[in-house]
């Protein structure tokens, strides 16, 4: 008897879940689909230029706060889905997913519209890849993106911490001052690999040692130049100075084991 209480339970529940699934996505389907309408009509009227903006995915990843990949396949979508006028309606009505419209939008040709519309709508959208796998990808004519700008100074670097307490650093370096910090830190992950491994043959890969190793070894202990004549040792040293020093060895005391 109970077994049956449960079963019946887990029935109703399976039931209640498949009806509530189909109703949020099919809002969610129709929300994204008019995301796409609106991005379509933006870049129809060259409505997302200006501010420093380089392209029309530049301009959705920050308006609608989505990855970068997320808004290429946005912008993607919307140039295509005027070409598939009976995916884009099913696509309105919330009968199909962005992720299958998403793969419609790669490889269907307009001819075979309302013959995918139909499939994509009764296939998971593994079955509809696929499917969908041997035909080639379709072209989208793209405005060239703007260049981007080089940041005064040669390069822009920001860093803080999340809501985690984790130490994040974002930004950008020009090609040379990119060059100087790489070599940097390449000569701190090696010098980190032999502090631990004195016996490695020369030559040996640094295995075992990180980036984030190399670049609080080098906060907490930068070698003189003298010592280690790194071209752009002192690039990499002003970059740790002060406050990221400090970071680096809360990190190391947080990854160090109680005693």
């Amino acid at each position: 008897m109970v077994t049956a209480g449960f079963t019946a339970r887990s029935d109703q529940v399976a039931t209640w879940a498949d009806e509530r699934i189909a109703d949020v996505m099919g809002v969610i389907n129709a929300a994204t689909a008019e995301l796409v309408s609106i991005v379509g009509e933006v870049i129809e009227n060259d409505a997302w230029g200006g501010g420093g903006l380089r392209s029309p995915a530049h301009w959705v990843a920050w308006r609608a706060g989505v990855s970068p990949a997320r808004a290429a396949h946005l912008v993607k979508m919307a140039r295509r889905l005027g070409e598939l006028p009976t995916v884009a309606a099913a696509f309105a009505e919330g009968r199909l997913s962005e992720d299958s419209v998403k793969l419609v939008a790669a490889r269907v040709p307009a001819e075979r519209d309302a013959e995918v519309a139909g499939l994509a709508q009764v296939m998971t959208v593994a079955q509809l890849a696929r499917t969908l796998r041997s035909l080639p990808a379709q072209p989208v004519e793209e405005p060239e993106a703007e260049p981007r700008p080089e940041p005064e100074g040669g390069g822009e670097v920001a860093f803080g911490h999340d809501d985690d307490r984790w130490w994040l650093r974002a930004g950008g370096l020009a090609p040379e001052r990119g060059a100087l910090v790489a070599k940097a830190l390449e000569a701190a992950r090696e010098a980190e690999f032999r502090a631990r491994h004195p016996e490695a043959a020369e030559g040996a890969k640094p295995t075992g040692v990180t980036w984030s190793d190399a670049l609080g070894g080098w906060c907490l202990n930068p070698p003189q130049a003298a010592d280690r004549p790194v071209r752009g040792s002192v690039t990499l040293q002003r970059c740790c100075s002060g406050q990221v020093g400090r970071l680096g060895a809360q990190r190391r005391t947080r990854k160090t084991p109680a005693s």
